[in-house]
C-alpha cells in the first residue's frame, strides 16, 4: 500500500483476540502528520490494546497496520520505534535508580541500532555526542517544566507520580517521534 500524503498511521479492520476474549473489533483509525487524535473509552474498551498492536507488543489476529504506507504488522517494537513510532505506557516506565536527566537521555537513544563497536571506535565522538544530548534533554526538561530540569540529577523513586510521568513523557518527546502514542497521559 502507498501511504497518501501525510498519512502516517493506518490501521486496518484490526481484531486482537486473547482466547474467548475480543478486545479490539475491527478498529479503523488513520492518523496523518500534524493532527491530534484522542482514542476515548471506559477502562477495558481496548486503547492499551490498540496501542500495544501499532507498536507490535502485540500482533493482531486480524488486519494490518501500516506507517507511512509500509506494512509494520508483523514488525519487532524495535524496528517500530526506529521507524518513529513512540508511545508511553499506562504505568510508568522508568529506572527508580537512575535520575530524571538519565531517564530522559535514554529516549534520545530509542530509534538508534545497538551496538559496541561504533563505541569503541568512535568514543570521543560518542562522548561529544552524548553531551549534546544531555543539553537536549535538559531543554526539553525545562520547556516542559523548570522545576524537573533544575532537579535532574534526582531519583525517579523519589518523584511524584506525577512528576514521573512527566520524565516519560520528556523521554518520548526527545526520541523525536513521527507518531507519539501517549497511553493515558494525565
Amino acid at each position: 500500500m502507498k501511504s497518501s500524503d501525510g498519512v502516517l498511521l493506518e490501521a486496518k479492520n484490526i481484531v486482537m483476540k486473547f482466547g474467548g476474549l475480543k478486545a479490539l473489533d475491527g478498529v479503523d483509525v488513520e492518523a496523518s502528520k500534524g493532527e491530534i487524535l484522542g482514542l476515548i473509552g471506559p477502562n477495558g474498551s481496548g486503547k492499551t490494546t490498540f496501542f500495544n498492536v501499532v507498536t507490535g507488543i502485540y500482533r493482531p489476529t486480524e488486519g494490518r497496520v501500516f506507517f507511512k504506507g509500509n506494512d509494520i504488522g508483523r514488525e519487532s517494537e524495535q524496528e517500530i520505534a526506529r521507524r518513529g513510532i513512540i508511545r508511553t505506557f499506562q504505568n510508568s516506565r522508568l529506572w527508580l535508580e537512575l535520575s530524571v536527566l538519565d531517564n530522559v537521555l535514554l529516549g534520545m537513544f530509542l530509534r538508534e541500532k545497538p551496538g559496541i563497536l561504533p563505541v569503541i571506535f568512535n568514543y570521543r565522538a560518542i562522548v561529544k555526542d552524548f553531551s549534546e544530548k544531555a543539553e537536549e534533554c535538559l531543554e526539553v526538561l525545562s520547556i516542559f517544566d523548570p522545576e524537573l530540569s533544575a532537579n535532574c540529577y534526582r531519583r525517579a523513586r523519589d518523584l511524584s507520580l506525577v512528576d514521573r510521568r512527566r520524565v516519560e513523557i520528556c523521554r518520548a518527546v526527545v526520541a523525536n517521534p513521527q507518531l507519539l502514542l501517549l497511553d493515558e497521559p494525565s
